[in-house]
């Protein structure tokens, strides 16, 4: 009974979130369009009433997010530096590719990624851009879309800025973020 007691303002917190999302919805969509929302809404909902399952591991959550408390100095430093290493990268990228991603450069008509959209998201044309677009690589979603596309756009010694970050934020920064949480966890 504690546990379920503990685990309540938790679920009233996600229940006001979807009222509120919905109520958002509502005021930004027409009425004749409305009715195409309602299979969404009742995936939402669905995934809301997952929540339910919290309560059976509880007390893991707990354990875990206590655990997540104690390390929050280290996890901030860890943190630090990937925001450094994002910094550094995307100020040369910026300087190195703005304004060669786009989608009136003729040297990227009929490439990939034109034809996926990135030419929205994935650019280097300012530095917002470039850290959502190295967010964007270090996940390691499509992101020789978006490396071929700069190679094709500028030259091949293009390639090194990518292989760099990814060895540099992938390799070995989320490594050891992953690896000290599992050993201070206690998994490993």
């Amino acid at each position: 009974i504690e546990q379920s007691r503990s685990g309540f303002p938790g679920l009233l917190l996600c229940l006001l979130g979807k009222i509120i999302v919905e109520g958002v919805v509502a005021s930004t969509i027409s009425s004749s369009t409305l009715s195409d929302l309602e299979l969404l809404r009742v995936a939402s909902l669905l995934r809301f009433i997952k929540m339910f399952r919290m309560f059976s591991v509880l007390q893991e959550l707990r354990e875990l997010v206590k655990d997540m408390l104690t390390l929050k100095r280290t996890l901030f430093m860890y943190a630090l530096v990937l925001f450094a290493v994002y910094y550094f990268f995307a100020i040369i990228g910026v300087m190195s590719f703005s304004g060669k991603l786009v989608a009136s450069n003729p040297k990227l008509a009929g490439s990939a990624w034109l034809s996926a959209g990135y030419e929205v998201y994935a650019t280097f044309n300012s530095f917002g851009e470039a850290m959502f677009n190295l967010v964007h690589l270090m996940i390691v979603n499509n992101w020789f879309v978006a490396m071929n596309a700069t190679r094709a756009a500028t030259n091949d010694w293009s390639f090194i800025y990518f292989a760099l970050f990814y060895c540099i934020a992938v390799l070995v920064i989320m490594n050891l973020v992953v690896a000290f949480l599992l050993e201070a966890v206690g998994l490993v």
